[in-house]
Parts: structure tokens; sequence; C-alpha cells
């Protein structure tokens, strides 16, 4: 995820402010609050002329392991998959192909998540991803890689890249309908429960 934060410069600029005027005045009791005020408007200056700088800060992944080895191991491969993900988008990073990784790695976490929290819900389905999705993307992302280290492409080379791109396009999006479909599963679930209780609570006449 991406972070703004602010420069240090105008920290350094009020102790530069600071020492200029110990230079040409002597310090004393007025001396001081005038070369507070004008530290305090160089700080304000180069804090909007001086923007602040946008840092990618890595999202870290919080497992607490259940002690079922079969869920442990599910979602581990899940984590490694990501920072698999996480080391091909530092990879790309002056290429355009980046910002589909961003995404990838995006609907990734949602995943990992929310079957972090919801092990029930570990389906045939997921495990499939687990064991061939996931593999299979990490597999075509390093051929991707390597085209990209090459110093001369040929036709093929080149025509494969764009493959790769778009089926890394076409993967997103379905784990964009898997999650989706993970949600909507988990409602209808909370829904059958919220039935349940209210007509527990009125054939007991509470409600």
């Amino acid at each position: 995820m991406e972070k703004r934060v602010k420069s240090t410069v105008p920290i350094y600029v009020i102790g530069v402010v600071f020492v200029l005027y110990s230079l040409f005045f002597t310090l004393n009791s007025l001396h001081i609050i005038i070369a507070s005020l004008l530290a305090f408007v160089a700080y304000k200056v180069t804090s909007k002329i001086i923007p602040q700088k946008t840092i990618v800060v890595e999202e870290k992944l919080n497992f607490v392991k259940t002690g079922k080895q079969d869920i442990d191991t599910i979602i581990m491969k899940c984590e490694s998959f990501i920072n698999d993900l996480r080391r091909f988008e530092k990879d790309f990073e002056q290429l355009e192909f980046n910002k589909k990784i961003k995404e990838l790695i995006k609907v990734s976490l949602e995943l990992f998540y929310f079957y972090s929290k919801n092990h029930d819900s570990i389906s045939s389905a997921f495990r499939k991803f687990i064991n061939y999705y996931f593999p299979k993307t990490v597999s075509l992302l390093s051929d991707y890689k390597d085209i990209q280290n090459r110093k001369i492409k040929t036709k093929d080379m080149i025509d494969i890249s764009n493959r790769i791109e778009l089926v890394v396009d076409k993967i997103t999006d379905a784990f964009k309908t898997h999650l989706n479909n993970c949600y909507s599963n988990k409602t209808m679930d909370i829904n059958t429960d919220i039935e349940v209780l209210e007509m527990i609570l009125k054939e007991e006449g509470l409600s």
C-alpha cells in the first residue's frame, strides 16, 4: 500500500533560520521570539513548496496458525504466492505491467484475509487456485521477467509477453469472481442465521 510522508527539509530549515539569526543578533528573549516566528514562517513556506513523498509500504501478513495442518498449509501457500507477486512487482517497477501485478496482489490479499478468518469456507475451488493457478501464475511471471531481461527480443518473445499480460488480467478477474462468490456465500449464511434466530425468538414469544 502507498503512504504519503512529509519531507524533513522544513524541519532542517528551522535550524538554519536560528543559526543564521544568531550570527547577526544575540539571542535574548526578544530575539528568540523573533527567530521563532521567522522559523515558523520558513517552515510553513517550505512545507508548501516541497510536496509530500509517496512511498510504498508492504502490508505485513499476520496469519495465526490454526493447528490444523491442512488449513495452515493452504493459507501459507497463499501467503507465499503474495510474497512472490510482491517480488515481481519490484522487478517490473519501471513497466506499465506493474499496475496489473498490483491489482493481482490486491485481490490476492483479500482472498488471504477472507480464508484466514473463514477456515470452514475453504472449498475445492480455492484448493484448485492454490495447487494450480498460483504456481502457474508464478511460472508465467518468471517467464515474463526472463523475456524483459533480454537485450534483444524476437517477435515471438514480444507476442508471448503480450499474451502473458492478457492472461494475468484474466487470472485477476477469476480471483475477483471467486472472492465475490465467497462473500455471497458468507452473506447467505448470515441471512440464514438471522432467519433461524428470528424464528426461535418468535416461537418463544420474545419478539
